[in-house]
């Protein structure tokens, strides 16, 4: 480590006070490369961190962003599992299921963001050995293919990328949009084990272009009612299709959950009648 990347990795674990990340920022700028420096979490995983993307800034801080969706990763994913990552952002999720499903599984990321996907690769690259189970889709998932416009994600965030919160941009770029079963199809790849579904509002589109043979046997569903309210949608309505789809659900220590309810880090875990056992994620277990 640097003696840069030291400094800003110790001022963001310092107290935290009104304005600080302002400060962290400057400070990077002074100090970091432009990418941003290679620091290692406690974990073991190395990641590309700048203060400037706010998930990068709780890193920085915290050493952990999610906990507990990344322990019920750890604790669900097993070698040879195929899973499907909706929204890789700079591809930390990713990176815990690839160190679980290797040596014979598979993690196929798809994210439509150019910036995000290149950062996600980058980070990939810095952990020995995961690259050769990920597979990254410069895409989106949705009811039908075809094209859809979508403007860059704020500086501040990489994850507030959104199909269905187009802002006033000028030149939005169009995306190609697949579903699921023809993504799996073109990548050879069975009924995933695992998929993840993180698409700030798209969640619906997405659901309902899966069909019966494809449904994912354990999903990971981001579920926020802002969200689904900018995709013309209620929470109601994800809650409903995956119901509809056959899913019991949960929150991530395995008590049911209900639309309206606050949810832990806002996912919510569907479960397939023919899942394995869940292993739930208990508060120790962070």
């Amino acid at each position: 480590m640097t003696w840069g990347e030291w400094l800003v990795r110790a001022y963001c674990r310092g107290a935290h006070y009104r304005g600080k990340i302002r400060v962290a920022r400057w400070l990077a700028k002074r100090f970091l490369p432009a990418e941003g420096g290679v620091y290692t979490l406690a974990d073991g995983t190395r990641l590309l961190l700048h203060p400037r993307d706010w998930i990068e800034y709780r890193l920085l801080q915290r050493e952990t962003y999610e906990p507990v969706t990344l322990a019920f990763l750890r604790a669900n994913l097993k070698e040879g599992h195929q899973a499907v990552l909706a929204g890789v952002n700079i591809g930390l999720h990713v990176l815990i299921s690839a160190s679980m499903v290797k040596p014979t599984g598979k993690v196929v990321g798809v994210e439509p963001q150019p910036s995000s996907l290149l950062r996600a690769r980058q980070n990939i690259l810095l952990n020995d050995g995961l690259a050769a189970h990920v597979f990254l889709v410069s895409a989106a998932l949705g009811a039908e293919a075809g094209l859809a416009g979508m403007v860059p994600a704020p500086e501040h965030n990489s994850g507030m990328a959104s199909l269905v919160d187009q802002r006033d941009e000028p030149l939005p770029f169009s995306i190609v949009v697949e579903t699921l079963p023809e993504l799996l199809y073109r990548l050879k790849l069975r009924r995933p084990d695992l998929m993840l579904l993180d698409v700030e509002g798209f969640e619906l589109p997405v659901l309902r272009g899966i069909t019966p043979s494809t449904r994912p046997k354990i999903m990971i569903v981001e579920s926020k009612s802002d969200h689904q309210t900018k995709g013309g949608a209620s929470e109601r309505e994800l809650f409903d299709q995956l119901t509809s789809m056959g899913y019991d659900l949960f929150d991530l220590r395995g008590q049911p959950a209900v639309a309206g309810q606050e949810l832990v880090e806002f996912n919510l875990i569907a479960v397939a009648r023919d899942a394995p056992p869940i292993v739930w994620v208990k508060s120790s277990d962070r």
